[in-house]
């Protein structure tokens, strides 16, 4: 991954996926099927 691919994803959308994940590790709530989600959702974005 280079830092080109990072550029074309917003800190605010970074920020905001880093935030939900820790949150959701808090609280653990539905835990197994949201996290796996957004890393989804996250990797689709930078490839």
């Amino acid at each position: 991954m280079s830092a080109g691919h990072l550029e074309n994803v917003s800190k605010i959308q970074i920020k905001t996926l880093i935030e939900d994940k820790e949150i959701l590790i808090k609280t653990n709530e539905h835990y197994a099927f949201q996290v796996p989600l957004a890393e989804t959702y996250f990797r689709q974005q930078v490839e």
